[in-house]
């Protein structure tokens, strides 16, 4: 009997010791910041730095200058694959309609007494011929750049 009560002893001993090991909270990681240096509070986070992205040359395919009102045909031209961008800016209260024939038609809401500036950002999967046209109401200003 004396044999059991040592060995139960010593199995509640292990784990105990066992649950203690594992019951303590871990201890905290160092936060490490973009520089590889250590930073005195993980809750914090350093500041990030400024990233620089490189300047992309792209080819202008069409430009409209200032105008008002509805245009039939902003321009029609090949496009390549990859990323087609329409720039326009708007001023006025109404909607400004951008028609990219045949993919794709989207409105931008231009608003009295600001300059609303849009970027919109195409991604073509192969080349074809495509036509811009746009619709305004009569009181707002826009102009249109198509680049590639």
């Amino acid at each position: 009997m004396r044999f059991r009560f040592s060995f139960a002893m010593f199995g509640m001993a292990a784990a105990l010791a066992f649950l203690v090991s594992c019951g303590s909270p871990p201890a905290e990681p160092d936060a490490i910041s973009s520089e590889g240096v250590k930073n005195s509070d993980p809750l914090q986070p350093e500041t990030p730095t400024s990233l620089s992205l490189p300047e992309v040359e792209l080819e202008k395919l069409t430009a409209v200058q200032p105008t008002k009102g509805a245009l039939d045909a902003a321009g029609s031209f090949p496009v390549k694959p990859g990323e087609l961008w329409i720039k326009l800016n708007c001023t006025g209260d109404g909607i400004v309609t951008v028609d990219v024939q045949p993919l794709v038609e989207f409105d931008i809401p231009c608003t009295e007494g600001e300059i609303n500036q849009t970027e919109n950002q195409l991604n073509l999967v192969r080349a074809r011929e495509i036509t811009l046209k746009v619709s305004a109401p009569e009181e707002v200003g826009w102009s249109l750049l198509a680049e590639q």
